[in-house]
This record gives structure tokens, C-alpha cells and sequence, in this order.
């Protein structure tokens, strides 16, 4: 089974799809899995076999499932899909969302959609020119999934055509699932053949009884082959294709699901006969052919990029200079709704201290705050919501706080969980829900969809802060958040006081995490790389310390976001930092963590801009050269645990590795001297977050493998380890 979420009528519709050869399905349990990364529907839709099996959900197991409406559906063998409540069939609407959406599913969950780099291109068999392809045999995997897609492809199977004819035999599985299903039950027996016809060399005599056959075109981007089919004799109604990408709303062929490249990969897919694409794309020379049904791809295009100034948010400076000296941002920091260590945790608590003061004596924060709940909240608050952190029920007690004094009324302040409502109150009030700081905002929907039934009330929402990963995701979470019965998308109010743009949190790729395993295996394992021959105490001390940061960490790294230099002292910023604009600040005043941050910050944005995706066929690497251009050791050693282990990975071209080897070796023969992080270097390649050419790294341990600080000795036989002993 599946479950796939979509939008229709501004509502939140799930579609829960069953194969017929699922047995034993855990409908709550694949429910409440599902909820972990998704928003509750408004509506669900349970496609499941025409068979004795009892699918029931029980919705009181499940939280906040009370009120939701589940229209149940089996699909039989005749290709269609029936209410099981009303006997009706399903609304067309209704079926072309779901079939869109299941389909798009597929795609997106294995890879199905290739992109070719930025000199690439896809010469297709239909010998026109792509940048992208739609690799379709990836799809065929599961049975369960193949028997899953057959539902929306069985209702052109409805005269029983006698030839089935595909453009490639990787669909045929899905053509053998519709002639069971239709053999389901079925005293006559269905049995057509099913052929391969090739897209850019079938003629007309090669078809046989084109008036009863079946033609079905796997993918198309502009409509050519289903085209070309009709030019052969093929009448329009014997034409389905099973992903269309085609732009043109209206076709003459029957599509089993319409796709939009745009909602998939926020890009355009260009398919054109090769003078026509030439014109588009000059640059693109690299092809890569077809033989056979198999493609050779040419080697990724790799690009080396650069961080400048102008990269930085537009509010990095301000928000740093106006919080400079609250410890509001650690490090590897409390559990995310997966249950997983944050990378960076935003205190808002440390920032709103008290808005009752005067105007003079408030912080930007507590300005920003006083100012809205003057301007913006009303007086006849009914209760004050917040979600299920301590910092969330700060928030919501020192405006609790202000009512007290600014209005001398006792408000409610109730954790979100414990709320109870009362449906036939019908005088106007207004719900306040406080948050301190999210990222994908479950939480506060969460609080939204239980104030649903208090239509007649205003509803603010109050966030302290915002780190969504982009742009789209905030507007995306306000429009969720605002919409409403009278006013669409302005119904409530979504207050933000500070925001910024950041990666997504559940990231499994957060270095502290990999360090810490590491650590673990080098104090407490049974010699596992080797270093019990070599380790002094000192070093043992060095390690131990490090170690008992990161597993006692309450409340996160702040000042220890880093490893320490040889000889115990922190690293600092030195003056200047480029992303700052403002200079009135002392380098023991920066907190590291807040460095990480805006470093993090700065990366992440640049992605943003220039829209950067790792493919097999263009790779994205952090330029060596901006580690000479940012010599300070705490900028690099940021850089090394912002950047993802894609950018870092300088195993995939030679120079760039050369030159990152060169840029190593300074760090380590200038530790003692100047403000490097050889260690850092060295620990992100121990974890594989940094990674090199095995003839580069044998250099570097060949190198310094008695070096006379220990440290760098343990590392480096880490190293060998892991990554060199092997290949001797």
C-alpha cells in the first residue's frame, strides 16, 4: 500500500491505495507513520481490492482523525473504481487528482526522472533532442506497486483489445497486472497479445489489426510519438500514455496521468528535434545515446563554486548585529518532531526578556513584540495556545504577563494538547497561538486544525521565529496556517518577529552526530583503527573531553561547536568577518555557534540563488579556493560542517582535490604559528563529510604521519584506517 497527499479545492486530501497482493496491511500504523512527516487531510480516500478483506480505520486511534471524512473505494476488474457506501462511481475530479498524484509518487521515489547536465543533453529513441528523461523501468520494482499503477490503466482495457502494443517491453509488467485483473473472477478468459513496437522506427505495415489494438506511448513531453502513431492510422482512441509531460491541456489521445514538471522538479522539461534544441541550448554538446534500450551517460559536469559577499541573506547583518550579545542560537541541540538532534536551536526565550519595560530599556525583539501586540492583538483574547516546548510556554507567559498589567485581565495560558473547546460558544473571541521557533510548522497545524469548529473566533498566530528552507516553504506554511471558511487564504493572522532561510532540520548528514560515533569507537572501541600503539594521554584527555561535549550537551554547543587547537584555547573570529557589516565588536564577544550559523545561513542562501541539485549528471563542489580566501580556522572549520558531503566530495576531480590537499598541508605545518583547523580538516575526513583522491590522502599520511603533535597522529592513522589500509 501506499498513502500520497494533494490539494483539491483548497483542501487537504490523502489517497490510501491497497494492492491486491498486500496481506496483513497495518492501515493505523502506515496512517500514523505517514503523519510523522505530513499534515492532517481533510479528507482520505481508500482505493482497496474488490475482495472480503476489512480495511476499517479506526480514526479515535489516531490524533486529530475524529472529524475527518473517509470515502472508501474498491476497484474492480472492469476498470472502475466504486464508492462502497453510495454504489456511485468516482468523481472525475476526484480520480484525476489521485492518479496524478500516485503516479508522481512513483516518479519521485525512484529517481525516474533524469537530468542531464548543464552540457548535456538526452537523445531519445524517438531521435529528438531532452534535457531530461524519464527512465521508466525504474518504476517496475514491486509487485505491489505495478499492481497499484495497473488500477489506472485498466479502464482503457475495456474492449478487450486484441494487441497491446508498447514502446518498451519494461511496462509489460504492468500490462500482464491489468489482464489479471481483468481475468479476476472472469469465467472467459482474457488473453491478448502483447507486442513492442520501436518509437522512432515503427512503420504501418509492421501493425497488425490496428482497429483493435491497444497503443501506449510510457512517456511523453510534447505529444511526438502519439503523433506519429496517428500518422500511421492509428485513431486517437487507441492512444494512452502513461505519464504525459506535455504542456497542451487539451490532447486527442487519452492520458493516464498528466504531470507537471514544474510541481515536480521546479523545472522545465525541453524535448525538440536537434536544430530546434541547438538554438535553446548552444552549450549543451555532451550526448548521451540510447543502444538497445539502455543508455550511456557522459561524465557528470563538475562545477567549482565560490562564496561572495552578496551570497549572504539580505538580513544576516542586521539580525546579528541586533542579537549580538544574547546567547539565542546553540548547536546540536534538542529533538526535532522525527526525534532527531537539531543542527541549530534558536532560544527566543533568551531575546524576550520583558516587554513591560520602557520603550528605551527594550531589545529589537522585544520592541518588534510590544509593537505588534499593541497594534495587532486584540484585548478580548479568550486563551493563549503554545505548543509543546519550554520556550513556546515562556512566550506565552510573559504576554499573559502584559495583559495582566497593559489591561488588567487574567488570560488562560494552556498548552495546546489540553485545550478544550467549546463548540457552542458563539460569542467573538480570539485565540492567541504561541510559538517560538519552527521550521516546518506540524506543531502550530496541529493547534490549527483543532480551532477549526471556532469559526466565529479570530485566531493570531505568534512565531518568534522562522527557519524554513526556502521562500516557497514559508509562504506555503502561512497560506496553510491563514486559510479559513470566510476569507480563504487572510482568514487568520500569522505573525512572525524575526525569520530566516535555513536547510531542513531532520538532515542525517549533521557532523556532531558522525564525530561523536567516531570518538566513541576511538575511546571505547576494542582498537578499532589501530591508535592504542600510538595515543598518549594527553591526547587520550583531548578526545575524552570532546567526547563528554558532545554526549552532555544540555544545553547545546556554543562556544565548543568546534574542536579546540593544540594547546586548549577556543577558536575565535578574527576582526573584519566579511558577512559582517557592522565592526563594533570584540572577537571573544562571538559565540562559535553563531558563526556556525551565519555561515550555514550564507550557504543555504546561495544554493537558493543559483538553484543548486546534485545529479548523476552535474555535480556542485565547494571551490578549494574559498578556503584560502577565508583563512580564518573558525570560517573554514564552519565551512567544512555547512557544506553538505556532496560539495565537499573532491574525489571527483583531480584538481580540485590537488589543490585541497595543498590547502591541508598548510594547516597542519601552521598550527602552531597562525589560526588554522587542521584538526577540523582532518575529523571531517574521518567521518567522510570531506573527501579526496586516495592517492592525495596517502600524501598527506605519508606526510605527517609522525608528526609531533599527537593529535594529528591519531587522526591520520584514523584515516589510514578507514580509507587506505585497505587498499594496500
Amino acid at each position: 500500500m501506499i498513502i500520497t497527499s494533494f490539494k483539491h479545492s483548497n483542501k487537504l486530501h490523502w489517497c490510501i491505495a491497497i494492492s491486491s497482493c498486500d496481506n496483513g496491511v497495518e492501515l493505523e500504523t502506515e496512517i500514523k507513520n505517514f503523519l510523522n512527516y505530513n499534515y492532517t487531510p481533510e479528507y482520505i480516500h481508500l482505493l482497496r481490492p474488490d475482495n472480503s478483506e476489512n480495511y476499517k480505520i479506526t480514526k479515535e486511534r489516531i490524533p486529530n482523525f475524529e472529524k475527518i471524512k473517509i470515502d472508501e473505494f474498491k476497484y474492480s476488474s472492469d476498470g472502475k473504481i466504486i464508492n462502497t457506501s453510495n454504489g456511485l462511481e468516482i468523481n472525475e475530479n476526484i480520480y484525476s487528482e489521485i492518479s496524478k498524484s500516485i503516479c508522481t509518487y512513483f516518479l519521485v521515489k525512484y529517481d525516474s526522472i533524469l537530468k542531464a547536465g548543464l552540457e548535456s543533453y538526452f537523445l531519445l529513441p524517438s531521435g529528438v533532442h531532452a534535457t531530461h528523461f524519464i527512465r521508466i523501468a525504474n518504476i517496475f520494482k514491486e509487485s505491489h506497486d505495478i499492481n497499484i499503477l495497473a488500477i489506472f490503466l485498466m479502464p482503457y482495457f475495456k474492449n478487450n483489445p486484441d494487441i497491446i502494443y508498447s514502446d518498451t517491453p519494461t511496462i509489460f509488467p504492468l500490462v500482464y497486472s491489468c489482464i489479471l485483473y481483468k481475468n479476476m473472477n472472469n469465467d472467459k478468459v482474457y488473453n491478448p497479445r502483447v507486442k513492442f513496437y520501436s518509437s522512432n522506427r515503427v512503420t504501418k505495415d509492421e501493425i497488425e489489426n490496428i482497429g483493435n489494438s491497444l497503443f501506449i506511448v510510457s512517456t511523453s513531453i510534447n505529444g511526438s510519438l502519439p503523433k506519429k502513431l496517428n500518422d500511421l492510422g492509428v485513431d486517437w482512441s487507441k492512444i494512452t500514455v502513461l505519464f504525459s509531460f506535455d504542456k497542451n491541456n487539451e490532447s486527442l489521445y487519452s492520458v493516464m496521468s498528466k504531470q507537471n514538471s514544474l510541481e515536480i522538479l521546479s523545472t522545465e522539461f525541453v524535448s525538440k528535434k536537434p536544430e530546434e534544441f541547438k538554438k535553446l541550448f548552444p552549450n549543451r554538446t555532451f550526448e548521451i545515446k540510447f543502444e538497445d534500450e539502455q543508455f550511456i551517460p557522459s561524465p557528470p559536469t563538475i562545477s567549482r563554486f565560490k562564496i561572495i559577499l552578496k551570497d549572504a541573506p539580505e538580513n544576516l547583518s542586521d539580525l546579528m548585529y541586533n542579537y549580538l550579545k544574547y546567547d539565542f542560537v546553540s548547536c546540536y541541540k534538542g529533538q526535532n518532531s522525527l526525534g532527531k538532534t537539531r543542527d541549530i536551536y534558536i532560544d527566543v526565550s533568551k531575546l524576550f526578556i520583558d516587554i513591560n519595560k520602557d520603550n528605551e530599556d527594550l531589545n529589537h525583539f522585544e520592541k518588534k513584540t510590544k509593537n505588534l501586540i499593541i497594534n495587532q492583538l486584540p484585548i478580548n483574547i479568550k486563551s493563549i495556545i503554545y505548543v509543546d516546548d519550554a520556550e513556546s510556554k515562556y512566550i506565552a507567559d510573559k504576554i499573559k504577563e502584559y495583559y495582566k498589567i497593559a489591561h488588567s485581565k487574567d488570560v488562560e495560558s494552556v498548552f495546546y494538547k489540553d485545550l478544550k473547546l467549546d463548540d457552542s460558544f458563539s460569542e467573538p473571541s480570539c485565540y492567541l497561538v504561541c510559538s517560538s521557533c519552527i521550521s516546518n510548522g506540524k506543531k502550530i497545524s496541529d493547534v490549527s486544525r483543532k480551532l477549526r469548529t471556532q469559526e466565529h473566533s479570530q485566531i493570531i498566530y505568534f512565531n518568534g521565529f522562522v527557519r524554513c528552507i526556502d521562500e516557497k516553504a514559508y509562504s506555503n506554511l502561512m497560506s496553510n496556517i491563514k486559510y479559513g471558511k470566510y476569507n480563504d487564504f487572510s482568514t487568520y493572522s500569522f505573525i512572525t518577529i524575526d525569520k530566516i532561510l535555513l536547510p531542513n532540520e531532520d538532515s542525517d548528514s549533521i557532523s556532531w552526530e558522525f564525530e561523536k560515533e567516531l570518538l566513541k569507537s576511538l575511546l571505547h572501541g576494542f582498537n578499532d583503527f589501530g591508535t592504542n600503539q600510538i595515543i598518549n594521554e594527553k591526547t587520550k584527555s583531548f578526545f575524552q573531553e570532546r567526547y563528554d561535549a558532545l554526549i552532555k550537551n544540555k544545553e547545546g554547543l556554543i562556544n565548543n561547536v568546534y574542536l579546540n587547537k593544540s594547546n586548549g584555547s577556543r577558536l575565535f573570529l578574527n576582526k573584519n568577518f566579511a558577512f559582517f557589516k557592522f565592526t563594533d565588536w570584540k572577537p571573544e564577544e562571538i559565540q562559535q555557534s553563531k558563526v556556525y550559523f551565519s555561515i550555514l545561513s550564507v550557504l543555504h542562501n546561495f544554493r537558493i540563488k543559483k538553484n543548486i541539485k546534485q545529479t548523476i549528471y552535474e555535480r556542485h563542489i565547494f571551490d578549494p579556493e574559498n578556503f584560502n580566501r577565508y583563512n580564518d580556522g573558525i570560517i573554514q572549520a564552519s565551512f567544512l560542517r555547512a557544506a553538505t558531503n556532496k560539495e565537499l566530495n573532491y574525489e571527483i576531480d583531480r584538481d580540485s582535490s590537488s589543490l585541497m590537499t595543498t590547502i591541508i598541508n598548510s594547516s597542519i605545518e601552521e598550527n602552531e604559528n597562525k589560526d588554522t583547523a587542521p584538526y577540523e580538516f582532518l575529523m571531517a575526513i574521518c567521518i567522510g563529510k570531506l573527501t579526496l583522491q586516495k592517492y592525495d590522502l596517502n600524501s598527506i599520511y605519508e606526510k605527517y604521519k609522525e608528526h609531533p603533535d599527537n593529535i594529528i597522529g591519531v587522526l591520520l592513522q584514523v584515516i589510514y584506517s578507514k580509507y587506505l589500509e585497505k587498499n594496500e
